[in-house]
């Protein structure tokens, strides 16, 4: 196999890798109030990136946090930060369906 035909494989495998990590796929994840617009917005604005968390992922009093964490990653990354009433649907629509306690990993 030459250098050439190597670096070709690799590359290959490299986009295969990278397409793999950035699945943002939501089809294993039950969400709660489906297809409302609360819903549909969380999903719009948390799936770009990454896979969209269960709500319950988090306690009502840790999303916050969470959220204020993801708008200065995508500051970082040079993306638009989501507006104030964005945000603030987002953070109801996620405490509304939150955990109850914050969850053991």
């Amino acid at each position: 196999m030459t250098a050439v035909q190597m670096m070709r494989n690799l590359s290959g495998l490299g986009l295969l890798v990278m397409i793999t990590a950035c699945d943002t796929s939501t089809e294993n994840i039950e969400y709660p109030e489906a297809g409302s617009p609360a819903a549909k917005l969380f999903l719009e604005k948390c799936s770009f990136c990454h896979v969209a968390p269960a709500p319950t992922a988090h306690a009502a009093r840790v999303w916050p946090g969470v959220l204020q964490r993801m708008q200065m990653r995508m500051k970082a990354k040079g993306m638009p930060s989501l507006n104030n009433r964005t945000l603030a649907d987002i953070l109801d629509y996620l405490q509304r369906n939150a955990a109850e306690l914050e969850p053991k990993k």
